[in-house]
């Protein structure tokens, strides 16, 4: 999970760098989570994995002084195993990028089933 995290951050910030600043843009990935991190009905045990969809939307406010204005808004949302399956197979790129790109291509199920244990790898 902490890799999911980090490949999360180090892909964000590369989309970041390469968009026109002047432009709306919004952009998603899909990763597991802990449990308790954002709100759903699946029930289970605190500290247990939870797919989910990031989506952060960039949105520039104008420009003063030469100095741009923006906001970034990051939304957190609970997927079902089968949506992750359903991503990985259209979109792998969007997929826990860093570990897709270095051969992980578990299905939802199984990184769900296996969270605790790659939490204490």
């Amino acid at each position: 999970p902490e890799l999911d995290h980090l490949g999360l951050t180090i892909d964000m910030f590369a989309w970041l760098a390469k968009l026109d600043p002047d432009q709306p843009a919004q952009v998603e990935r899909y990763l597991i989570i802990s449990r308790g991190v954002i709100a759903s009905e699946e029930e289970g045990a605190e500290g247990h994995g939870q797919m989910a969809r990031v989506c952060l939307r960039y949105t520039p406010l104008g420009r003063e002084d030469g100095d741009l204005s923006f906001t970034i808004e990051r939304f957190l949302i609970p997927i079902t195993p089968a949506e992750y399956d359903v991503a990985m197979l259209l979109t792998p790129h969007l997929c826990r990028p860093l570990l897709t790109a270095a051969g992980d291509r578990r299905s939802g199920a199984q990184l769900l089933l296996e969270h605790g244990t790659d939490r204490r790898k």
